[in-house]
């Protein structure tokens, strides 16, 4: 059973692990160092000496210091008797004698859990914080395997939970199935009062203790010799304001009739009397609340009904609607929707733009049908300077001849004979009321196009967007842009430590037949390759894991195996086969 170094306590304890110091001399006194062939026995309560369970060791290197560790049940006696016997030419037989203390039982019982530097004492442990400081924490059953002996000062206690640090850590961290005691030490007794009976057995055998308060009724006025406390007994300004706690003296702390006619001197209601404000100091103050609130009151019925702060709010809210005007639609939001429709239509009319010379853009376009127009001018004063020649004449002419040989134009009989209805003719109204309507939505496509960017604009707008083409990668990875940060803030060094960071995580998926103290892996990356390789990492099940109770949920692992096999402390509820983790 291995013993640690915080099992060697500043003497030894009753059934509980011990690491005992000595030195190894010669004759003359003189440490020896590297002492050969050692061999250790022990006698319990004077029996035979046997060999020890553990040999001695020399402290670091060439120190001339040995320690021997014993386990619990060679410091169950009354007295332990050792000699270390060396076979170093000159070295002397070293002897020592122990003698357990036995420290009483303030409590026993079964943990909940348990950690590195951590016991979960039983659901029925005390409730007041720090109840168990200065006590040792013994573990009093071999389970899990190597924690039987392990005798931990505690250090700090939290009654809500019930959960007990301890001094150092655990050689092995006890769990849900470990039994323990808890033991009384002088330096716990010198801190606190005990109550009753310093030390008085229960009906289990164990020591009752009370470590917060005196017992009920133990002081009492019966208690107290008569005339032991009287005026003489206090110095001169020992009690005063300033020595009495806040809510010292209650009313509930005095006895019913403790002060009645009988306690007071005779003229103790006149004095009290002197104190008091008189009826006419009263009526003055009625008089002066009434005049005040009076006036509170006349100010408070000026104001609005509703809080002055809606009121300023419903106020500009009303100002800035008077500047907006009313909606042409339901509503601000709607005008915008039809503007926006408006907008999206005229899109699809115009389409993509062509490239006319310029450049595949409406800019583009826009400047290259400018440079066309400026050659007409303006009511075509640019088309006079068009010479003529003979020879498109004759060309004009022999078209003009085609045509009219082409031509069958009707004759006259024929004209008088076909006739047509008068409603085939457009009249002057219908002309008008055409007319009408391509003003209106000439003007409407007008004040839409007069709200394009204008051909300056829609060049900025074009470089823009060639300078974003640029900026995107050559390939996108499955839709998404691919980066390396080589820097964090500018710091490179950042970035590896980062790297670094993550790279020393491992992931793991569960195989099967895992318990709550024992997930056997399916997977690790990287791989497990020798003993104990992740022992004192934390394992922490993902967020989207398959059992439900374990998402979040973290634990320490105390082993491992070549094979993946990890030794935690014990989990809520047991992992399922393909469940996943991180080990950091």
């Amino acid at each position: 059973m291995t013993v640690s170094a915080n099992d060697s306590h500043e003497y030894p304890i009753y059934n509980a692990r011990f690491r005992v110091r000595f030195p190894i001399l010669d004759a003359d006194g003189d440490l020896v160092t590297g002492a050969a062939g050692l061999d250790s026995e022990l006698s319990q309560d004077s029996g035979t000496f046997a060999d020890a369970t553990n040999e001695a060791t020399e402290i670091a290197t060439s120190s001339g210091i040995y320690y021997l560790d014993l386990i619990a049940t060679e410091t169950d006696t009354k007295s332990t008797d050792i000699i270390v016997k060396t076979s170093t030419s000159g070295a002397k037989t070293t002897v020592l004698t122990l003698s357990p203390r036995r420290l009483p039982v303030v409590r026993t019982g079964t943990a909940q859990a348990g950690a590195n530097s951590t016991i979960t004492l039983d659901a029925g442990a005390s409730a007041p914080d720090d109840y168990y400081n200065g006590c040792f924490v013994n573990i009093t059953n071999n389970s899990p395997s190597n924690a039987l002996g392990q005798a931990r000062k505690i250090t700090d206690y939290v009654g809500s939970t019930k959960v007990a640090t301890i001094e150092g850590t655990w050689g092995t961290n006890p769990s849900s199935a470990s039994t323990f005691e808890i033991l009384l030490t002088p330096e716990a007794c010198s801190a606190v009062a005990l109550a009753g009976t310093p030390v008085a057995a229960t009906t289990a055998g164990l020591a009752d203790v009370n470590l917060v308060a005196a017992a009920a009724n133990s002081i009492t006025a019966a208690a107290i010799a008569d005339g032991a406390i009287d005026a003489a007994t206090f110095a001169a300004g020992a009690i005063n304001a300033a020595a009495i706690a806040t809510d010292a003296i209650t009313a509930a702390k005095i006895a019913a009739d403790a002060i009645g006619a009988s306690e007071l001197a005779a003229d103790a209601v006149a004095e009290i009397q002197s104190g008091l404000a008189t009826a006419a100091a009263l009526d003055t103050i009625d008089n002066f609340l009434d005049t005040e609130i009076a006036d509170i009151k006349g100010k408070t019925d000026n104001l609005p009904s509703d809080p002055a702060d809606q009121s300023l709010i419903i106020s500009a809210t009303d100002a800035i609607m008077s500047r907006l005007g009313a909606p042409a639609g339901a509503s601000v939001s709607a005008d915008i929707l039809t503007i926006d429709n408006l907008v999206d239509d005229l899109e699809s009319r115009l389409g993509t733009p062509s490239n006319l010379g310029g450049g595949a853009t409406v800019s583009a376009n826009l400047a290259d049908i400018e440079a066309q127009t400026d050659d007409i001018g303006t009511a075509g004063a640019g088309l006079t300077a068009v010479p003529w020649n003979s020879a498109w004449d004759a060309e004009v002419q022999s078209e003009a001849t085609d045509a009219l040989n082409a031509y069958d134009p009707p004759t006259n009989t024929e004209m008088e004979a076909r006739t047509l209805a008068a409603a085939s003719y457009a009249t002057a109204a219908a002309l008008d009321t055409v007319d009408n309507f391509i003003d209106t939505e000439v003007a409407a496509i007008k004040a839409v196009t007069d709200a394009l960017p204008n051909a300056g604009a829609l060049t900025g707008i074009q470089a823009d967007l060639d300078d974003i083409q640029t900026r995107l990668p050559a390939a996108l990875i499955s839709g998404r842009m691919s980066s390396d940060a080589v820097a964090i803030s500018g710091d490179a060094n950042a970035g590896t430590a980062l790297k670094r960071a993550v790279l020393g995580n491992v992931i793991g998926t569960v195989g099967s037949a895992s318990t709550t103290t024992s997930v056997v892996t399916s997977s690790l990356t990287p791989a497990a390759a020798v003993t104990d390789q992740f022992k004192g990492r934390i394992l922490t099940f993902d967020r989207d894991t398959a059992t439900a109770n374990l998402r979040g949920q973290a634990t320490d692992i105390t082993a491992s195996t070549a094979a993946g096999v990890l030794t935690v402390t014990a989990l809520t509820t047991a992992p399922a086969s393909g469940d996943t983790f991180t080990i950091t």
